[in-house]
């Protein structure tokens, strides 16, 4: 009997081998430079990936960054580190975080309980528990008064209090109501979000484009661009940007190359 255990076991399986697959020729699926190779004892940080040429990497328990020709630019000195966005690194000492450079210069004090990447100019911090948001000088510019922030993208954030999420832009203000289950960030001008029947994606205006009442929705290479999948008991279904349902199809019939949960 199908179920939809055993359809997200049999995708989640896919991604697994995938992944195993791609990790077997590491240095053409991570970006490494052919014929270079990591230093004995050296692994890869929490993602097998570059940004802006350098990707996280750890040896001894401790976190640095290489570059594409696999040598140490940031010492292996940290407790983590995370991908380079805008030109600063998250870094973690300790039990805070905080942000470097390329030169491993301490850029914004590492304070926080928590932090976000750089996007659009600034990042999300937790401190004292709650989150609030810094720019690139580490200047506060909205206030530490929500329970979780995402990253900034189009110029919305998704934010938490409580249990319900909404969005707010670069001064802080609410543009879409705290009254979501679940929030993404905005590209092209759309947005997964979830209530409690289920996920659907809004515009800016709020407006429903896709109904909330999926199970889950399929992150595919061409996501946000034309055409958007969503998993309904053992069917995906195809939308267009204007909320137009395209095709239905049974998971026998397509795979994803993506799933829930990209979230921060």
């Amino acid at each position: 009997m199908i179920t939809k255990d055993s359809v997200i076991k049999q995708l989640l399986t896919t991604l697994i081998l995938a992944f195993s697959l791609s990790l077997s020729n590491y240095a053409i699926a991570c970006g490494l430079l052919p014929g270079y190779k990591l230093s004995k004892g050296v692994s890869w940080g929490e993602l097998c990936d570059f940004n802006e040429g350098l990707a996280s990497a750890q040896k001894d328990g401790k976190y640095g960054f290489i570059d594409k020709q696999a040598n140490i630019i940031v010492p292996f000195s940290y407790n983590f580190t995370a991908e380079l966005s805008e030109g600063l690194a998250i870094v973690k000492k300790n039990e805070h975080h905080g942000y470097i450079n390329k030169k491993n210069q301490v850029i914004i004090p590492i304070i926080y309980d928590d932090v976000r990447p750089f996007s659009e100019g600034k990042a999300a911090v937790e401190y004292e528990g709650k989150w609030g948001v810094i720019n690139d000088t580490g200047e506060l510019t909205i206030p530490y008064q929500f329970d979780e922030i995402r990253y900034f993208s189009e110029g919305l954030a998704p934010v938490r209090k409580d249990e319900l999420w909404g969005y707010i832009d670069s001064s802080g203000k609410t543009v879409v109501p705290l009254n979501y289950l679940n929030a993404d960030s905005f590209h092209n001008g759309l947005a997964v979000v979830a209530k409690e029947n289920g996920y659907g994606m809004i515009n800016k205006d709020n407006k429903i484009i896709v109904p909330t009442e999926y199970d889950m929705p399929i992150f595919i290479d061409n996501y946000y661009i034309d055409t958007f999948k969503f998993l309904k008991g053992n069917n995906f279904y195809y939308f267009d940007s204007n909320g137009d349902r395209l095709a239905v199809s049974s998971y026998l019939d397509t795979m994803p190359e993506v799933i829930l949960d990209r979230q921060r």
